[in-house]
């Protein structure tokens, strides 16, 4: 097991892949941090999958959240004692060059802009990874015949849902790949609002569904939120910190996304009741 650090949004995210001995993946997670949760939930999610059963062994790292994850899971349940974890450089190299199918997309790509678009997008590279290393089959009735990969492809999304239609030869029943979990990113705090410091270039410290701290390189920081309505990109400014508090500006985005979903633009409204001079949020 290791994680790879990947860029979505100007920062570092990290995804968390495992394989087996054999070099064949087992699974992998996007998450926001590479701290003891993060690596706790990519273990927790890992032994869901019924087709990779339990771990004998582990190898990993010498990052310390790991070792702690895997210690505080030995409490949690008692399977997890059982385990035996090995730290050793040269164990791991397997997931390592593993890497570098994850690397080489990423490389050629513009940038990633949100976490959900990342989550799908190394998804699917993941699938398509693991097609490409013969881990699925396509039952003895067709091993002769040509198949395609977009065939391949529906098949293995199509497996998802149980259809058992492709197998993998360890296990009678390969889902898709891995699903990314938004359970992983931290929201924001007070502290982490004081503490973020300007930069050169304009930054963006995200709360999650969409609203973020915009910082400037003069120490300006103020709250935005970036939707689509009527197939234009806008944007809506909710105030800026420290004047509206974190818990304001929640308040605020809900109050948008409500509207959204009930049809209206936030920031025609916003502008309606500013000419009627009304109290705002």
């Amino acid at each position: 097991m290791d994680e790879t650090a990947v860029r979505v949004r100007g920062g570092n995210h990290y995804l968390y892949r495992a394989v087996d001995k054999h070099g064949q993946s087992v699974d992998s997670l996007l998450c926001a941090g590479r701290d003891r949760a993060a690596a706790q939930a990519f273990f927790e999610h890992a032994v869901m999958r019924s087709e990779s059963g339990w771990p004998g062994k582990v190898n990993v790292d010498g990052h310390a959240a790991t070792h702690l994850a895997l210690r505080l899971l030995g409490k949690k349940d008692r399977r997890w004692r059982s385990v035996q974890m090995r730290s050793n450089r040269y164990l791991n190299n397997i997931v390592e060059q593993d890497h570098r199918a994850i690397r080489r997309r990423c490389a050629s790509m513009l940038g990633l802009k949100s976490f959900r678009t990342a989550a799908i997008t190394f998804a699917g590279i993941e699938l398509a990874h693991r097609i490409r290393k013969r881990q699925f089959w396509v039952g003895s009735d067709r091993q002769d015949k040509d198949v395609s990969l977009k065939h391949l492809w529906d098949l293995a999304l199509a497996c998802g849902s149980g259809c058992g239609r492709m197998q993998s030869p360890a296990a009678a029943v390969s889902p898709l790949m891995h699903q990314n979990s938004r359970g992983t990113i931290p929201m924001l705090t007070d502290a982490q609002i004081r503490d973020a410091k300007p930069l050169r270039c304009a930054r963006k410290v995200t709360d999650g569904r969409g609203l973020y701290l915009l910082v400037t390189p003069n120490g300006g920081k103020y709250w935005r939120f970036n939707y689509h309505f009527e197939g234009k990109r806008k944007t809506v400014a909710y105030g800026v910190y420290p004047d509206v508090a974190l818990e304001k500006a929640r308040a605020r985005h809900q109050w948008a996304r409500s509207l959204l979903s009930d049809g209206v633009d936030p920031s025609g409204r916003k502008r309606e009741l500013r000419n009627a001079q009304s109290p705002y949020g």
